[in-house]
């Protein structure tokens, strides 16, 4: 730009538009002091700096006060390299990360919902990152804060994992019908490095299974664990939550009923696990299989404890202490179809078996009966 051409002119009309500085500040031809100053190499501006392009080579950036704008319209584009240390929020409409390796896989989070790209373009813009590109996908679900973890495969997204706001949880599934639903055609519960556990196979019948040699003795069980559970008083307390606690029973039991449901839980969880719990007494049941009729549209529905229950095997204390357990095993059937299932057979720990009703036998029958056999 050419400067002003100010020879012939006289000064009383020119000398407003001279500038002169004492070192510091800047002032006009009137004496007038220009919203401009330097100190150094500083340069202080308190107005508003307006500049087409704005170019810096090294710098370190201080905005002490007031707010930034960058950009005036969605197409521009701020590069920054480095890092960006932000003390407080950060409000955007779209947020795009990409990968720092070729491992890595581009993420974007944008109108509630997290989304993972295998693709590689550092645009994010790009088609490979338009609608339903992704490969999964975090979301919570319109109308709703129920969050669904989801996996694009060949028939469309699979609930791999869905949590609602009433604490009920779906795998394979964004319906969840329990608190807990599993959707699979097998499911394996496995030790980290055996291979022993339990699975649900394809004809939905549970299996346990230990597939070991360390575990020939005893092959692959199923464990029924009774006991009538904790009592909280003040030597569980003292015990697990530190010495000193609570000094009475009643003081135990207020501390405990104050605490919130996961400390109650834990307290006894480490409890059992101490062996701080009351064993079982004599005439409790350890443990039963059941054979239930589902009573499916029958009016009223029948009683799974009565008319529903078609048969039982149970086990049942006869005597206990310190030193051990001994128990009797009852098999139980019902007379009639509107009773419950009552003892046919009982095998008693003392070997005095008892077997209701009648017995036919086809072929031999060897017996000890006062020593003699017949």
């Amino acid at each position: 730009m050419a400067l002003p051409n100010l020879s012939g002119s006289n000064i009383q009309d020119t000398f407003q538009r001279v500038i002169h500085t004492d070192g510091t500040n800047v002032f006009d031809g009137t004496g007038s002091t220009m919203p401009l100053r330097f100190e150094g190499n500083n340069v202080y501006v308190p107005g508003i700096l307006i500049a087409d392009s704005y170019i810096v080579t090294q710098s370190i950036t201080s905005i002490t006060s007031g707010s930034v704008i960058f950009g005036n319209s969605a197409d521009d584009k701020h590069v920054f390299t480095g890092s960006i240390d932000n003390i407080g929020e950060t409000a955007t409409e779209h947020l795009f990360v990409k990968p720092t390796s070729e491992r890595g896989k581009p993420i974007a989070i944008r109108d509630g919902t997290i989304y993972f790209y295998s693709a590689s373009s550092d645009d994010p813009k790009s088609l490979l990152y338009g609608d339903n590109k992704e490969k999964a996908r975090i979301r919570a679900v319109p109308g709703s804060f129920n969050l669904s973890f989801e996996v694009s495969g060949s028939t469309g997204y699979t609930s791999s994992l869905y949590i609602s706001e009433s604490n009920s949880i779906g795998f394979n599934t964004d319906d969840p019908q329990v608190g807990f639903d599993v959707r699979s055609d097998e499911v394996q519960f496995q030790q980290t490095n055996k291979r022993t556990g339990l699975k649900i196979n394809a004809e939905g019948n549970p299996e346990s299974f230990n597939n070991v040699a360390a575990a020939s003795a005893t092959g692959s069980e199923f464990v029924l664990n009774y006991s009538r559970g904790t009592t909280v008083d003040a030597n569980i307390i003292n015990a697990i939550v530190g010495p000193g606690t609570v000094a009475t029973d009643s003081d135990a039991v207020q501390y405990f009923n104050n605490l919130d449901v996961r400390k109650q839980q834990n307290i006894l969880l480490k409890a059992e696990a101490s062996g701080l719990f009351s064993q079982a007494a004599v005439g409790d049941t350890l443990g039963s299989i059941r054979w239930i009729a589902a009573s499916g549209s029958t009016s009223g529905g029948l009683d799974n404890r009565v008319a529903g229950e078609a048969a039982s095997i149970k086990t049942v204390v006869s005597d206990v202490d310190n030193t051990g357990v001994t128990a009797d095993m009852i098999f139980n059937l019902p007379f009639s179809k509107e009773n419950r299932a009552q003892q046919i057979l009982l095998l008693d720990h003392t070997q005095q078996h008892q077997l209701t009703g009648s017995l036919n036998v086809s072929g031999n029958v060897n017996a000890t009966i006062d020593g003699g056999t017949f």
